[in-house]
């Protein structure tokens, strides 16, 4: 699920822009906060081992197909 916003901004110019962006991001974190609204980063989780001798091998070995 994704949140979508569109802002206006009169006589618009990159610093306007960056500002109104900025301000925008902070108000809508701030009344999140604010009513109890947590919204997690996404995030990857890699496990398992890798033994570099292996890995070294098998790189040498694809080199040479």
């Amino acid at each position: 699920m994704g949140l979508t916003a569109r802002r206006y901004i009169t006589d618009p110019d990159r610093s306007k822009y960056v500002n109104a962006q900025s301000n925008w991001v902070e108000a809508v974190k701030n009344r999140f906060d604010a009513e109890g609204i947590d919204m997690p980063y996404p995030y990857t989780e890699l496990t398992g081992t890798l033994d570099v001798a292996d890995a070294q091998r098998e790189e040498a070995a694809s080199a040479d197909d």
